[in-house]
């Protein structure tokens, strides 16, 4: 399951590299599947594009 799930979000972040959304969701599916390079990877794009508005 984790691999059709992994592709959706590959997909998603594909088409939309700016999706916070997707790329977090991608990242999780990574660790599930432990991949920890590229989990890493897109948490780290994750971190930088998200707006914290301070909280």
């Amino acid at each position: 399951m984790t691999s059709s799930r992994l592709d959706t979000f590959r997909t998603m972040v594909s088409r939309s590299p700016a999706n916070a959304v997707a790329r977090f969701g991608l990242a999780n599916e990574l660790i599930k599947a432990e991949l920890w390079a590229e989990a890493a990877e897109h948490l780290r794009l994750y971190l930088a594009s998200y707006d914290d508005d301070g909280n």
